[in-house]
């Protein structure tokens, strides 16, 4: 995670100070420049497309997680929530 931090403090995305409570504690912040980077990657919704852009067939890939996502949970003794169970809204992936 270090690493990570310190290309994020590089570019000005956040700012890393010692907990002035507990000196062993970095507490991280997100600069201006960092939240209009998070803006624009959320507005342009660049996790979704860094995947589906190297999918040949989102919807089973999708149909996919979930089944891992519920053996996950089963194994754990927990259900698997509604709005995972329910099909997708999405028209690029379409119902499963």
């Amino acid at each position: 995670m270090s690493k990570v931090l310190d290309r994020l403090e590089r570019a000005g995305y956040v700012t890393r100070d010692r907990d002035p409570a507990d000196r062993r504690r970095l507490v991280i912040r997100c600069t201006p420049a960092g939240e209009r980077a998070y803006r624009g990657a959320i507005d342009a919704d660049v996790a979704n497309t860094i995947v589906t852009d190297r999918l040949d067939d989102a919807g089973a890939f999708r149909h996919q997680l979930i089944q891992l996502i519920a053996g996950l949970l089963a194994a754990r003794g927990e259900s698997m929530p509604d709005s995972l169970a329910a099909p997708s809204a999405d028209p690029a992936t379409g119902p499963h």
